[in-house]
């Protein structure tokens, strides 16, 4: 996500939140407004780095999705499962 971002909007700021919790699982999103401005982040396409980020979401079995919010911003949210770790003493 992080890398999209720098990719196609360098320099410009992005949010990333994360959340999580064992009902719900782990939340991960972020979002940046695109360097040349709103009206070109509705025409994103699925490029090689979506493309490989919606693979490995869904190799955890996790969705994902991609949109523009009402405030022009590229938004890529993923969300995981909440799954136990290994337990050592």
């Amino acid at each position: 996500m992080l890398t999209n971002a720098r990719k196609h909007a360098p320099g410009m700021p992005v949010r990333l939140q994360v959340t999580a919790n064992p009902t719900l699982g782990i939340d991960i999103s972020a979002g940046n407004l695109l360097r040349q401005g709103p009206q070109l982040s509705r025409s994103f396409r699925l490029g090689n780095g979506l493309t490989g980020l919606s693979e490995r979401v869904r190799r955890l079995g996790g969705n994902w999705r991609v949109w523009t919010d009402d405030g022009g911003a590229f938004r890529v949210e993923a969300l995981l499962p909440w799954t136990r770790g290994v337990e050592h003493d």
